[in-house]
């Protein structure tokens, strides 16, 4: 990533150079790839927690196209994982046969490039 970063910007400062203008000496990375991580985490809630038979996961407005999940348990074991999907952004994860313990769910939208794991409890 820092890689590609240099390039853009190396790239950036060629062309303007090339074009006899002259680049802003304010331009910050920061500027160019904005982080909207923080208000993605924020707009996801899991219950009830610890769950007891469901998990209930809504995503709220978070436009995700193509949603996968994945379920591992603390170890970091891959689970078998039976999702259902109730409306375009409510989920609900059937943990009836797990044991207590906690567990990490992940979330994932290849086409949105969208990856964040979730902890929670099982009684």
């Amino acid at each position: 990533m820092a890689k590609l970063l240099r390039i853009v910007i190396i790239l950036f400062l060629l062309t303007h150079y090339i074009q006899g203008q002259n680049v802003p000496e304010n331009v910050a990375a920061e500027q160019q790839f904005p982080n909207e991580a923080i208000s993605i985490e924020q707009r996801i809630s899991f219950y009830p927690n610890p769950v007891d038979e469901f998990l209930h996961i809504n995503l709220g407005e978070l436009d995700l196209k193509n949603v996968e999940f994945e379920l591992y348990n603390i170890i970091g074991s891959d689970m078998p994982v039976d999702i259902e999907k109730l409306n375009r952004a409510e989920f609900r994860v059937n943990m009836k046969e797990y044991r207590s313990g906690y567990y990490l769910i992940v979330i994932k939208d290849e086409v949105k490039r969208f990856n964040k794991a979730y902890k929670f409890q099982k009684k």
